[in-house]
């Protein structure tokens, strides 16, 4: 059974071998199943799935300096998760780098 919002689980997780392997830590397993790597979309680059928004795009809008309330309305099929979502996933990767 998938965890649930909500609950506390620590592990890693890992579905179809083309979709990657995410980590799942606390609460945060409803962010990163918000994102999507598939080698065959966007050249593997991750991606908010469900929709066409690349996560470099989102952190790009956010560092810029744009705000989320005009990101939601820039981008209507966004919900605010998908932005914590990008945020934790790119936290994630730098922090898996060092």
């Amino acid at each position: 059974m998938a965890p649930k919002h909500g609950d506390n689980f620590t592990g890693t997780g890992s579905g179809d071998p083309d979709h990657g392997t995410f980590i799942m830590e606390r609460g945060m397993f409803t962010f990163i199943t918000r994102v999507e790597v598939n080698p065959r979309v966007f050249d593997g680059q991750p991606f908010i799935r469900g929709t066409q928004i690349r996560v470099s795009h989102l952190l790009d809008q956010i560092a810029a300096g744009k705000s989320w309330d005009t990101l939601l309305k820039d981008y209507p099929e966004l919900q605010e998760a998908d932005l914590h979502a990008a945020l934790f996933y790119g936290g994630y990767i730098k922090a898996a780098k060092k």
